[in-house]
């Protein structure tokens, strides 16, 4: 399924694909418009891409909810981005997770808010906080996290495997070591171990 324009003016946007992904078209101006409505993404039974190359873009929308079936998942937010659930698991495998936002990214109280089974790698962009006074609940592969001046505020069910993270100023922590910050606050909490 390609996504030029969906303009639902509050209400709720439900976009299913019973055997494939749902991607935009990359066009300016496609993709999903809600004005504060939700949204629910289902790729089809035996997996498949929500958003690919080109994000699919999210404009004002309200909560939600992506489930690629073990495809990989790429979405853009321009406003704050809150998220119900975010799902990459599969019977044949679990997809990766990249979630963009123009503001911040947050769960709406889920217990696992974004979910790859532990092993699909998760990629949090984000011009505000990621994560807010409550943390960011995950259960993913390696973890990448880049905030301009924001907090991270993170908690993987499972070990936690750190690829970056950056707030503001990088730096390695010891030779070869993960990647810690400066600027914006960064919690890290598993109920696992932390790994690099």
């Amino acid at each position: 399924m390609t996504v030029g324009v969906i303009n639902t003016s509050n209400g709720t946007a439900n976009l299913t694909s019973l055997l494939g992904g749902i991607q935009d078209t990359g066009l300016a101006g496609s993709g999903i418009y809600t004005n504060g409505g939700n949204v629910n993404l289902q790729a089809g039974f035996l997996g498949g891409n929500i958003g690919n190359a080109n994000p699919l873009d999210l404009y004002n929308v309200g909560l939600i909810n992506a489930d690629s079936n073990g495809g990989n998942i790429s979405l853009r937010e321009e406003g704050d981005m809150v998220v119900n659930t975010i799902d990459s698991r599969g019977l044949f495998g679990n997809g990766t997770i990249r979630l963009e936002s123009n503001g911040s990214i947050n769960a709406n109280g889920a217990s696992i808010a974004i979910n790859s089974g532990g092993t699909g790698d998760l990629t949090l962009i984000s011009n505000g906080n990621i994560g807010d006074s409550s943390p960011l609940d995950i259960q993913v592969g390696d973890i990448t996290a880049t905030t301009k001046g924001g907090d991270i505020n993170l908690n993987e069910t499972g070990p936690m495997t750190i690829q970056s993270i950056n707030t503001t100023v990088t730096m390695p922590l010891g030779k070869g070591g993960p990647l810690v910050t400066t600027g914006g606050d960064v919690t890290l909490t598993s109920t696992s171990t932390i790994n690099d």
